[in-house]
């Protein structure tokens, strides 16, 4: 397998008034996913998942929580233990800094289980209606988009159509591959949103940054994702691409710090969520091994904070690769 199973998904609300989603507004949507999702599929009403004696069948923790299964399904499991949220949720970033009352969210999945994207759609449905934003203005879903993996526009992106609202179960198209073009002599990597990147215990800053680990990072999310939520998953394959890895090298980088906080209610305090930000180029001849995994890794993030939004990177491949 060189490949993991993707949904896209763009779901397009409409408010009445206008509302503000704050600086990280990842981090609202995924505290309003946690909540709405877990009152959806909770059969036994007990107030948390441990000791809930169907823990191991229900969709929440599968979906939502990073945790330990009773069974792991691989032996990556078996010796780190923790699964892997397989959604990362991409907010508009118009409803940062002004009122708005139109927004997009995008839901990337990995999972070969279709019906699992439909029961978050549903969860971020009501979520919205109950209200986001510090004013609690509803949001109502307009309009879904789902983007067909398996083909590519000339930049690179998928196309996009958009799904029956009031029936997104039969409407979906299952989990596929994503489409790969072949790969460059060079890339030039964006960094969209704040990339926090851990090597030895601290988070990677503008004059560390390395391609070697930033390649790995994103083989490491590929290797947990596809044990957690991909039976036939064999991570064998990424360990030996990750050693290629170490043939990469960087041509150029123009980064910077950006700080970032949300606020956690659990901790009562303001955590620290940056990271870097700005382009990086990257070459060698290990680019050919490591290519389909790092163009995969586009839609599934890298690094800490992913399912906020946190993560995002986009390849701008390159013809030729010049000279440092």
């Amino acid at each position: 397998m060189n490949a993991l199973p993707l949904t896209l998904l763009r779901l397009h609300f409409f408010a009445s008034m206008p509302v503000r989603l704050g600086e990280f507004p990842g981090a609202v949507w995924r505290g309003a996913l946690g909540a709405r999702l877990r009152e959806r599929v909770c059969t036994t009403g007990l107030p948390e998942c441990n000791g809930c004696p169907v823990v191991d069948q229900c969709p929440y923790p599968a979906l939502f929580e990073t945790r330990v299964p009773a069974d792991p399904p691989s032996a990556l499991l078996q010796h780190n233990g923790a699964t892997t949220p397989p959604f990362v949720l991409r907010p508009d970033a118009s409803g940062e800094d002004q009122d708005v009352t139109r927004t997009t969210l995008g839901l990337n999945l990995v999972s070969q289980d279709a019906r699992a994207c439909a029961l978050m759609v549903r969860a971020l449905e009501r979520a919205g209606a109950l209200g986001m934003g510090r004013n609690r203005v509803p949001l109502q879903l307009v309009s879904i988009e789902q983007a067909d993996v398996r083909a590519a526009g000339e930049d690179g992106e998928p196309p996009w159509r958009v799904l029956n609202n009031d029936s997104i179960d039969q409407s979906l198209e299952p989990p596929s591959a994503m489409v790969v073009p072949p790969a460059p002599q060079a890339v030039d990597v964006r960094l969209v949103t704040p990339l926090r990147m851990r090597i030895r215990g601290r988070y990677v800053t503008p004059d560390a940054f390395d391609p070697v680990s930033f390649v790995r990072t994103v083989l490491r999310r590929a290797t947990h994702l596809g044990a957690s939520h991909c039976p036939d998953f064999e991570e064998s394959e990424l360990a030996r691409i990750g050693r290629r890895a170490s043939h990469l090298r960087l041509l150029s980088s123009d980064l910077a710090w950006r700080d970032l906080r949300r606020y956690s209610a659990r901790q009562g305090r303001a955590v620290p969520m940056g990271g870097l930000l700005g382009t990086v180029r990257i070459g060698g001849e290990a680019l050919n091994d490591v290519w389909p995994w790092l163009w995969q890794g586009q839609w599934w993030h890298a690094g800490k904070g992913t399912t906020m939004g946190l993560g995002q990177y986009h390849l701008m491949p390159l013809a030729c690769a010049p000279e440092r």
